[in-house]
């Protein structure tokens, strides 16, 4: 078939003193061509950021005042009057 037209064959002429045949028209046969169209396939890949806080040991001194009242008889003071300062 050429364009929907029947070609006749110079053998399946009815002048050439053979008899008309008719035609055998086979199925049509599929011809494929593929082309290929990109498309976007949205991928989602979460991240996760991780703060790591890491401990290190600083020293750090605190004092502790402890107080203490202590009785000191007069006569163990070297080069102290018995009875406080000053004069009498």
């Amino acid at each position: 078939m050429n364009g929907g037209e029947i070609i006749m064959y110079r053998h399946m002429r009815p002048h050439c003193g053979n008899p008309a045949v008719q035609p055998i028209v086979c199925p049509p046969l599929c011809r494929f061509r593929d082309t290929f169209i990109e498309r976007e396939v949205p991928h989602i890949q979460p991240l996760i950021n991780v703060t790591r806080q890491h401990i290190v040991d600083v020293p750090k001194t605190y004092y502790r005042e402890i107080n203490e009242t202590v009785v000191v008889p007069p006569n163990q003071i070297p080069g102290m009057p018995p009875y406080g300062y000053g004069r009498r």
